[in-house]
């Protein structure tokens, strides 16, 4: 595993996370603790954009910014979850959308879980705050698969869509998944 503490990680553009910005295979036991990551578009804890696996991942204390105006995606441990898996993760940072997009995805764990996707046994204990639609305790956004998560944290939004599980459950399934 790897463990990165106490640092900030920023990107101007796309592609920001305190261990990858992009993962396509697999990233496990990672934990980012007391840091601050910030990025335009695709932001999380552990990676901005997420095709592979990532299992056993935290991140605590520090936040996550996305400060896009254009289809932004961001959360505690993946911005984007595209096809991939998150599983026994958990995140307590705060997730924050500066940027002035109404087309975002912005979740306390994943920002958006998109088609062929997983959440897992993970969960989100940090706030959530968003100024664009798609805003979730858990991710802002589901089209696939959520099984044994939870959420507890405060959601705010002013764009469409907020719920303090999921913003949006556009297809998919939830399964023993709640809101605190």
């Amino acid at each position: 595993g790897c463990h990165m503490g106490s640092t900030t990680v920023t990107s101007t553009t796309n592609y920001c996370g305190g261990i990858c910005g992009y993962n396509t295979n697999i990233v496990s036991e990672c934990t980012v603790a007391y840091s601050n990551i910030s990025a335009t578009q695709y932001v999380g804890g552990i990676n901005g954009y997420n095709t592979g696996t990532i299992s056993n991942g935290a991140t605590t204390f520090g936040a996550i910014t996305a400060s896009g105006s254009s289809s932004v995606y961001a959360g505690g441990i993946a911005g984007r979850n595209s096809g991939g898996t998150v599983s026994y993760c958990y995140s307590t940072v705060s997730v924050t959308q500066t940027g002035s997009s109404s087309s975002s995805y912005i979740g306390g764990l994943v920002g958006s879980n998109s088609t062929g996707s997983k959440i897992e046994y993970s969960y989100s204990q940090g706030d959530v705050t968003a100024k664009g639609n798609y805003c979730g305790g858990l991710t802002g956004y589901n089209g696939a698969q959520i099984t044994n998560t939870y959420a507890y944290g405060a959601v705010k939004s002013v764009g469409y869509y907020v719920g303090g599980l999921i913003g949006q459950q556009y297809s998919g399934t939830i399964t023993n998944s709640y809101y605190l």
